[in-house]
């Protein structure tokens, strides 16, 4: 089915691209799969660079009912542990206009990985319980692919309003990336706060503008990496319904994640969506209420905390607000899987394995802002250098006005939900 949709998907965008232009669609329509072949090698690479990852650590993920979740756990681990590697050879300053070799090499030796026969898989894993759905369903999915690859390949920040014309990835997911790329290291700027979250994707899209050496050639590809995340988030979300609903809802799930637009918006930029659904999909998937029967020993339940611990640690470093979002709820679900007596030390272990992944930021904005978790909690724990007024600034931008009590929360999270984007700005300036 995987395969029907994207070769469908690929046809849809093939398509579309006769379509965005005044005639002759015939060039339009070269150039969009030309574009699709440049764009997308580098983000193949990277993404083959992370499943061989995945496959390396795969030893550590726990007892899975089928081969296809062990398949899609392993990958987003991947994803996030690479995210990680990124993000500290970033910080080290080693990803720079000079860190091509360093870059090519790692990419290179982890997709061989990727090639790595398997061993064999527990006797849990013998059989795949079969597809309940023909492959040509997989047909569904085509005209969401197609417009999330053609998407894709629009200059950054040309195509969504609902965006603001790609605001946040202008002027930090692509722009913060190329600066440290210039600049010869990652790490908080003076002139950007957003520099001072974990920004593991934006360490990603440093990779990519080392792979290609040009910051401009790499924001299509990043732009590609994001798609495909959003595609493998989709399929991972199928796989986490199947285990919480059965085999009926997983074609449902992945096709209104895929089908709502803000995943195609958000997808085909270079932005950070993708990567915490990718990681909520796969965390889904270990924290369901009854694991697989050769499951839920001792053994078995460390390594679920553990691996549970690197996906909450990667959407936490894909995005600073999955602390709430992503961590909390894997949390709450993972301790309601363990058994009462051993839920303190699943809690203790997925914090161990999430804090090596997240240290080399925590200890940079310390020393550099003195607090870990600056532009965040600015006005609890410090506003690094900033004034007041700066820190209400902050605060103001990104919640309700100070003051405001819980309706001006309410009315924000309506605000963003409901409205971002659609008709004219509700809050100007």
């Amino acid at each position: 089915m995987a395969i029907v949709a994207v070769a469908s998907g690929i046809g849809v965008c093939w398509w579309l691209a006769g379509r965005t232009g005044p005639p002759p669609a015939a060039p339009l329509r070269a150039e969009s799969l030309w574009a699709l072949a440049v764009a997308y090698a580098p983000a193949a690479a990277w993404l083959l660079a992370a499943i061989g990852l995945g496959r390396l650590v795969s030893p550590i993920l726990p007892v899975l009912a089928t081969r296809l979740q062990r398949t899609l756990v392993a990958t987003a681990v991947g994803v996030a542990l690479l995210m990680a590697i990124d993000s500290l050879l970033g910080r080290l300053g080693l990803l720079t206009a000079g860190g091509g070799t360093l870059a090519w090499g790692l990419t290179a030796s982890l997709a061989l990985a990727a090639a790595i026969p398997r061993r064999s898989p527990p006797p849990s894993e013998d059989h795949d319980p079969p597809d309940a759905l023909p492959g040509w369903v997989g047909l569904a999915f085509a005209p969401a692919l197609g417009a999330l690859l053609l998407a894709s390949l629009a200059a950054p920040g040309w195509l969504w309003s609902s965006e603001f014309g790609g605001y946040d990835v202008l002027s930090y997911h692509l722009l913060l990336p190329r600066e440290w790329f210039e600049s010869g290291v990652m790490g908080p700027l003076a002139h950007n706060a957003y520099s001072g979250l974990p920004s593991h994707v934006e360490a990603s899209t440093l990779h990519l503008m080392a792979l290609v050496r040009d910051p401009l050639a790499a924001a299509l590809p990043a732009q590609a990496l994001q798609a495909c995340l959003a595609a493998l988030a989709a399929a991972t979300i199928a796989a986490a319904a199947r285990c919480w609903f059965g085999a009926s809802a997983g074609l449902l799930a992945a096709g209104v994640f895929l089908g709502t637009p803000w995943t195609v918006v958000t997808g085909s930029l270079a932005y950070n969506e993708a990567t915490v659904s990718l990681m909520l999909a796969a965390g889904l998937v270990l924290t369901v209420p009854e694991p697989p029967p050769a499951g839920g020993g001792p053994g078995d339940l460390r390594r679920r905390a553990g691996v549970v611990g690197i996906l909450a640690a990667g959407a936490v470093g894909a995005k600073a607000t999955s602390i709430a979002l992503v961590a909390l709820p894997l949390g709450v679900l993972l301790l309601k899987a363990a058994p009462r007596g051993r839920r303190l030390s699943a809690a203790l272990l997925g914090s161990l394995a999430a804090l090596p992944m997240l240290a080399p930021w925590l200890l940079q904005n310390t020393v550099e802002f003195g607090q870990p978790f600056f532009p965040l909690l600015a006005g609890v724990l410090g506003g690094g250098g900033w004034s007041p007024e700066q820190i209400a600034i902050f605060n103001t931008a990104h919640g309700p006005p100070a003051g405001a009590g819980a309706g001006g929360w309410v009315t924000a999270f309506v605000d963003e939900l409901l409205r971002h984007g659609l008709g004219p700005n509700p809050t100007p300036g």
